[in-house]
């Protein structure tokens, strides 16, 4: 408390002082206060920038870092990649490639599997069935089965039951498949039809 008050009594006689010097001098004064306060701000920017940049110079060399290991992987990739370099090249490439995938898009092929599938499932036990081709034209595919029947009836049989299935269409067995009695050699050939509900 009297050290507060003492406190109080010194800062009033300065302020009584202070009211006692010619007002050029108390002008001086405030601009040499004003100038200190201007300097200490100053000095204190200069410091912070600098404690900044202090800060920034380690996240400046692993940035610069980074940048050299990402060149050195662009190298790397168009050493082994030689075709990257080609940049006009490697965009005809891509758009052949594009325009092959909306061609192929524009005619759904039914799966191979989903065809072989469907003639294993009108073969009888009479049938031994040796090779199985197809080839898409358009959007449509043609088939051809080759094989060996134990009789005409198994054969025929056979034939009828290709016919049945909905997207098999011309169903060809020629009628020298059926010359002999039994142990036939045959060739059927017929066409999957595309339909959009498969």
């Amino acid at each position: 408390m009297l050290q507060r008050l003492g406190w109080l009594c010194l800062k009033s006689h300065i302020n009584n002082m202070f009211n006692l010097l010619p007002n050029q001098q108390k002008k001086a004064i405030y601009k040499e206060y004003n100038s200190r306060r201007i300097v200490i701000t100053i000095n204190f920017l200069n410091l912070t920038g600098l404690i900044a940049l202090i800060l920034l110079i380690p996240l400046f060399f692993l940035i610069n870092l980074k940048h050299r290991a990402s060149q050195e992987e662009i190298k790397n990739l168009q050493i082994e990649t030689p075709e990257l370099k080609d940049v006009q090249n490697l965009e005809l490439a891509a758009s052949k490639t594009a325009a092959q995938i909306k061609l192929l898009n524009k005619f759904p092929v039914l799966p191979p599997l989903s065809i072989w599938e469907k003639i294993i499932k009108n073969k009888s036990a009479g049938i031994k069935i040796k090779s199985f081709y197809y080839s898409n034209e358009n959007a449509d595919t043609n088939v051809s089965i080759k094989g060996t029947a134990l009789s005409r009836e198994a054969l025929t049989n056979f034939g009828r039951s290709l016919e049945s299935e909905a997207q098999f269409k011309n169903v060809n067995l020629p009628v020298s498949s059926l010359a002999r009695g039994k142990d036939l050699d045959f060739q059927i050939s017929f066409l999957v039809v595309q339909n959009k509900e498969y």
